[in-house]
């Protein structure tokens, strides 16, 4: 039996925390804009990942990387949730979306997380100084957190992004616009999402 739309997402959740890029009110905000039904409150195993270099995976986490990390079966198993008033939905462009996030097997969780995130950036655009002082700040905190790895966890994240832009080409525009290339946890997410795929640094 495969896990449910909750202990998918309290599963990634759980993995993202272990590893220090999402906290707990981050996790809470995005649970509660979740579509599934919140009533039942799963366990998330924790796994001790604190001294694990990147490029070294744990058995237990590489378990839990394949579960969670899983994209739907097809295009059609991504939903976008509709814009803000005053922006027109735009059905081609969503249909192109959902079959560059199948392209590398994207998560569902994560998909809804960039999808919302970007339409709140919609709602206030960041200027260019933002934009510049959130990639610094992104570079700090996956420095923090990975160490002398980050240019790998970068390089990697950047080439699952490339392979989204080469099915669906607005998207680097999408995140350019919205600054959400800058944003470390969907970095950190696009990475792992490479690792539990085979796409990993060599």
């Amino acid at each position: 039996m495969g896990m449910s739309d909750a202990e998918v997402f309290d599963a990634m959740a759980g993995a993202l925390q272990e590893r220090g890029l999402a906290t707990t009110e981050q996790v809470a905000a995005d649970r509660a804009v979740q579509p599934f039904n919140t009533s039942t409150e799963t366990a998330v195993k924790t796994v001790d990942t604190t001294n694990l270099p990147a490029d070294e995976v744990d058995p237990a986490m590489a378990q839990i990387d394949q579960e969670v990390f899983a994209g739907p079966a097809s295009p059609d198993g991504y939903r976008f949730i509709a814009p803000p008033n005053g922006i027109n939905r735009d059905v081609v462009q969503e249909q192109a979306t959902a079959q560059a996030f199948h392209e590398i097997g994207l998560p569902v969780s994560i998909s809804q997380q960039a999808n919302r995130l970007y339409f709140d950036a919609l709602q206030s655009p960041p200027t260019a100084e933002q934009l510049e002082s959130s990639r610094q700040q992104a570079h700090v905190q996956l420095t923090r957190q990975f160490g002398d790895d980050t240019p790998k966890i970068i390089a990697t994240a950047q080439a699952e992004f490339a392979r989204m832009v080469a099915k669906a080409p607005h998207l680097k525009e999408l995140a350019d616009v919205s600054g959400l290339g800058n944003n470390p946890m969907l970095i950190a997410s696009l990475y792992h999402n490479a690792i539990a795929k085979g796409r990993g640094p060599k």
